[in-house]
Formats: structure tokens, sequence, C-alpha cells
């Protein structure tokens, strides 16, 4: 049982019945058998804002309903045998520290015997409820991320493409430690060491993953059907790479992530933290996400830096080392990426 204080702030707000100063309230919420709730749609990169909550990802295709009761999360999917990745789920635990390794003990019940991926490791799931242990070097996306496919792999021929699964987290146990759990790697867990740079070779439409598999290869994503449920749609007239510069131009978009650009840098190690620094040329004011980090491009020469922690590829939703996730535009903006 928990008592808790609601507090509400609006504007224009009347309060009918109530004396003035009665913006307070206490109440007493019953929680006895522990929290329950929908387990909600997300990328790991953006879910990691929310520890001690379990999310999921999957292709359109996959049908998907899940909850967290009872102290496991309990999955129900079908239609899983489009890609590998098809069908994910995510948990950042609160406990754990960036760069700290951790053995994880997870009890799955599975409907059928298949394979699996489980932060990146391989893992044979056996039919019935078995206990499985993971060793894992915590970054800055999901402590347990649980694909129902194996990576690069038998696209079409998930070996668990529908049934319900429950996971229960048994125990996490920390085997070496790492800096403070739950943040964003800053100026003081950077040193300065080898540089690499970025290859300008191949610019391509695809998304994240295409980015995550195919690396050193920069590739570009924005919203084309409004069927995605993503709003306006954007259309982009300029998309080259010429002397080492990125020009993309483009307009339209509602969200604040309607036009992104991907890049994956093969000869950085996992887990290991990282700054990276790039030149953006824009036309027009504008907002950019950056690896997490958020910039107002002024319509001018931005001169970028972001401490990031490097995210292990094969994970479909993982962060890639160059994440740039620009806002909607409705007259329209020319940007240019360089070193």
């Amino acid at each position: 049982t928990y008592t808790v204080k609601l507090s509400l702030y609006g504007e224009s707000t009347h309060y009918i019945d109530s004396d003035a100063s009665a913006n307070e309230a206490t109440i007493t919420v019953n929680n006895a058998n522990g929290p329950s709730y929908e387990i909600d749609f997300s990328r790991e990169s953006r879910m990691t804002k929310y520890p001690g909550i379990w999310f999921f990802w999957s292709s359109t295709w996959v049908e998907f309903a899940g909850e967290y009761k009872d102290g496991k999360a309990t999955v129900t999917f079908g239609n899983n045998k489009g890609w590998w990745y098809d069908t994910q789920l995510f948990y950042k635990a609160p406990e754990a520290k960036t760069g700290g390794t951790y053995e994880i003990t997870l009890t799955i019940t599975s409907p059928a015997t298949g394979k699996v991926t489980i932060c990146g490791t391989e893992v044979q799931l056996t039919q019935g409820t078995a206990d499985y242990k993971i060793t894992t070097t915590q970054s800055g996306g999901a402590t347990i991320a649980i694909v129902f496919g194996v990576v690069d792999k038998n696209d079409g021929q998930q070996e668990i493409q529908d049934g319900t699964v429950s996971i229960a987290v048994k125990s996490i146990v920390e085997t070496s430690g790492g800096q403070q759990g739950g943040n964003e790697p800053n100026a003081d867990d950077y040193n300065e060491g080898q540089s690499y740079n970025a290859t300008y070779a191949t610019l391509e439409s695809g998304d994240e993953a295409g980015a995550s598999n195919n690396k050193n290869t920069w590739k570009y994503w924005y919203v084309q059907e409004t069927s995605w449920g993503l709003g306006e749609i954007v259309t982009v007239t300029t998309n080259t790479i010429d002397n080492n510069v990125i020009t993309l131009s483009y307009k339209g978009g509602s969200v604040d992530y309607c036009l992104q650009l991907f890049y994956k840098n093969g000869d950085l190690t996992t887990g290991k933290i990282y700054k990276l620094t790039c030149k953006i040329n824009s036309n027009a004011a504008l907002k950019v996400k950056i690896n997490g980090k958020t910039y107002n491009l002024n319509a001018d020469d931005n001169n970028i830096e972001v401490i990031y922690t490097c995210e292990n590829y094969v994970d479909y939703n993982s962060v890639c080392d160059f994440d740039a996730q620009f806002d909607a535009t409705a007259s329209g903006a020319t940007v240019k990426i360089s070193d």
C-alpha cells in the first residue's frame, strides 16, 4: 500500500466546490500484488528513459499483445515470420551501471522449442519453463534485449513464430563495475584516444537496422506514407555524397524525427565511450537530435560535439554511432553534414 500526493497544474483551470488553496489531495493506492501494466511499443533507443519497465518493438505485420503482471512480462504474438528481428522485448534495469558486466538469470516459459537472441547471444529455448543465464555488458541501451529470431539468419523462418511467452527476471548479478547507474556519459567519462573517421562512400535510403547491419554505409529515412500514422509525409529532393559532404534537402513532416540519418562505424568497440564531432551546415534554423542530444541549428555552420556510449550493432534498434533526427519544416531545409 502506497500513500501518494497528487498535484494538479493547468492553465485557465477552474476549481469547483473547493477552497482556492486546496490544490492538493492525498489518496491511498492498494498495490498488494505488485505493479501491472500493458507493455507499450518503443524503439530501444527511446525506452532507456524509463528503467524498470518492459517495452516491445515489432514489425507492422506482427500481431502482438503484452502485459506485465505478477512479476513477469507475458507476451502473445503471431505472424512472426518476416525479418529475423520482427518481434523484440526490451528492459532497462534501474540498478545497471553503464560499462558494468552482469550475469542475468531469466525464467522463461516458451510455447515451443526454438532459437532466440538474448543480449546479442543465440539461446535455445525449450518448450515449457526453464532458467536461462546470460552475461552482458551494460551499454546505453536495454539491459535485457530479446529478439524472437536469430541475428542475420533465417528471415521468414523464425523457429518461434507464434504463441505466448512469459519472462521473469530471476536475478541480475554484477560481476564487474561500471559508471554510476542510469547516467548518460559525459565529459568526465571520456578519455581522449584514437580517432576514427567516417567513410563517405555510400548514401542509401534505409533505416537504423540497415545502418547497424551494413557498417560504414550511410542510411537516410523519412516519413513516406500517411498510413504510418506519423502525420504529414516528407519530400526529399536532394540526397547526395560529394567530397565527404552529405547533402539532404527536405520539406514537410509533422513529427520531430521526420527525417533521419544513420551511420555505424565498424571499428568501434561496444560499451566504450566516444566523442562524436561533426559540422552541420543548415540554410534554416532547425532542431535536430543527435545520439539523444538536442541541438538548435542556426542558419549557418554548426559545430556538433556529443559524448555517447557505443551500442551493440547486432540489436536491431540499437543507437548508431551517428543517429540524427531532424524536425519537421513547412518551408523546407537543406542540411550538409561533414567531419
